[in-house]
């Protein structure tokens, strides 16, 4: 007969678990693709479950999707691209003074267009540095007079 070797399993030591390391997140902290691509979709929507389902394909749940987001935006790296992205969009959709200035400017300056339309771009020019301001001085005596009670609360009840 021949002799049958039986394996044993190695049933005396446990595994070694892997020490797990929090990575510290700070300002200098790259982003990843993923991370950017939420950042660009969360300052467009401000939806942070709809942003984190398109920058990673893979979370198909809302549950998850909004627990991702949560977690991404608490980080500082993240805080900061999201604060420079709403800084350029605020930027370049609100005209400036200067820039408004500018625009009248070169309406009162073209030769092409009628007087009348030239005449309210240096209107409105003229508004922007106050020339049209009414101030009114009051010259006439006014006299103030102020009642005081000297009755107690109780009394006036």
């Amino acid at each position: 007969m021949k002799d049958v070797v039986r394996l044993e399993k190695n049933r005396g030591e446990p595994k070694k678990k892997k020490k797990q390391t929090k990575q510290v997140i700070t300002l200098e902290t790259p982003l990843t693709v993923p991370q950017e691509k939420f950042c660009v979709e969360y300052s467009k929507s401000g939806r942070g479950a709809e942003s984190y389902k398109k920058s990673y394909p893979k979370c198909t749940k809302t549950t998850t999707a909004t627990a991702g987001a949560s977690r991404l935006l608490t980080y500082v790296n993240i805080q900061k691209r999201l604060e420079e992205l709403r800084i350029a969009t605020e930027s370049n959709s609100i005209a400036s003074i200067t820039e408004i200035k500018e625009f009248w400017t070169t309406f009162l300056r073209n030769d092409n267009l009628e007087p009348k339309e030239r005449v309210k771009a240096s209107e409105l020019l003229a508004k922007t540095y106050g020339a049209f301001l009414d101030r009114v001085e009051n010259t006439a005596p006014t006299t103030i007079n102020f009642v005081m009670s000297s009755k107690k609360r109780e009394e006036r009840k």
